[in-house]
């Protein structure tokens, strides 16, 4: 059963209106969900909300937006800061504070040779009102992709340049780094020069395997495992990651050059990109955009996946809720007005609940 909600808002604190299935205009006008995050109490989620560019020539924005899920109403943060952009916006492990990407102006002169730098990016904190408490991050120079915040909120994890490379080469070179916040002092912590990181690193519960998700690892230590046979000839020879394996992206590292191979082992080349883990460390939430939303098991890699929806699309992110109960995704396809949308997924019965974001973009 799929239920849709659009809601259409001028002012913060306006309710959802309920309409009837189907959908046949754009449930989303002006904003589109990019990144969300459960609140640990399940009260709403927060997202990472952008302007959608498919028929305007503006620059894209992206602000963060609250969801009430039992009230069914949207709402701006009072005192996010609008001339910002943000991006991977998601609570901190005790809810207190909402983590994000922030790319505004720079705080004083930013010198860049004889160029003083006018906009900068940082990692910041922010309170339920959007109101900025820390900038988390000094390097106004850094490239911070897909990061996450500990759970201890000490460090922050995030795809960087390798160490190897120079920055600005390319498609591929990249690797896991971890800073300290409270010296600012990085340290690299794989050494595989990944190419298209596809989503946020993070600890595996045990507090020591790094769970990564990337197209490629070119500088891995065990080649052998990459030789296939063609079934034609009988020649053998070495492939690369999805020659391999396929779309099953999702690995767990201890160190910095362990062997890389699937995390959960699969038959043939399942999409298999975990989006999520859950907060007691058992479940792992991915999209086999074969099938629709599914988990797998940490402490049992060999068990089957067990799938709660059958909807086949990509779901570039995904929140599993402190109970387990649902899981909150963007999903969609090619024109983020049209296709992308927030869902609620009950897993117990596959239940959905589309929201969709029709705002009208003032004050934003």
């Amino acid at each position: 059963m799929r239920r849709t909600l659009c809601v259409i808002g001028i002012l913060t604190g306006v309710h959802a209106q309920p309409v009837p299935e189907p959908v046949r205009y754009p449930i989303n006008i002006g904003w589109f969900p990019k990144t969300v995050s459960y609140a640990p109490d399940e009260s709403n989620v927060v997202v990472t909300a952008c302007t959608d560019t498919w028929k305007s020539t503006k620059p894209q924005r992206c602000t963060v937006m609250r969801y009430r899920i039992a009230e069914e109403r949207w709402e701006t943060l009072p005192a996010i800061n609008t001339d910002a952009n943000y991006d991977d916006v998601a609570y901190t492990w005790d809810g207190s504070t909402i983590f994000a990407q922030e790319y505004a102006r720079c705080e004083g002169a930013v010198q860049e040779g004889k160029v003083t730098r006018e906009y900068c990016s940082r990692l910041v904190l922010l309170d339920h009102s959007g109101k900025k408490l820390q900038n988390l991050t000094q390097d106004l120079h850094n490239t911070y992709t897909y990061p996450s915040l500990t759970q201890d909120g000490k460090r922050i994890l995030y795809w960087g340049v390798s160490n190897q490379l120079k920055p600005g080469m390319g498609g591929g070179a990249w690797d896991v780094k971890e800073l300290d916040i409270a010296t600012q002092v990085t340290t690299q912590k794989t050494d595989y020069q990944a190419a298209y990181p596809k989503t946020t690193p993070r600890y595996m519960p045990d507090g020591k395997r790094l769970m990564l998700v990337a197209s490629e690892y070119p500088k891995r230590p065990n080649s052998e495992d990459f030789y296939v046979t063609d079934e034609r000839t009988g020649r053998r020879f070495m492939t690369n990651y999805a020659g391999r394996f396929g779309s099953n992206m999702t690995v767990a590292v201890g160190e910095p050059r362990a062997p890389i191979l699937p995390l959960f082992p699969t038959d043939g080349h399942m999409w298999l990109m975990v989006r999520d883990i859950s907060r007691d460390g058992k479940l792992a939430v991915f999209d086999n955009r074969g099938v629709g939303m599914c988990f797998r098991f940490i402490d049992e890699p060999l068990r089957k996946e067990e799938c709660f929806t059958r909807r086949r699309s990509y779901a570039p992110s995904a929140s599993i809720s402190s109970s387990n109960r649902t899981v909150a995704i963007v999903s969609g396809g090619d024109r983020p007005s049209i296709d992308w949308s927030l869902r609620l997924i009950e897993v117990a019965t596959g239940e959905e609940l589309t929201i969709g974001m029709r705002f009208a973009a003032q004050g934003q």
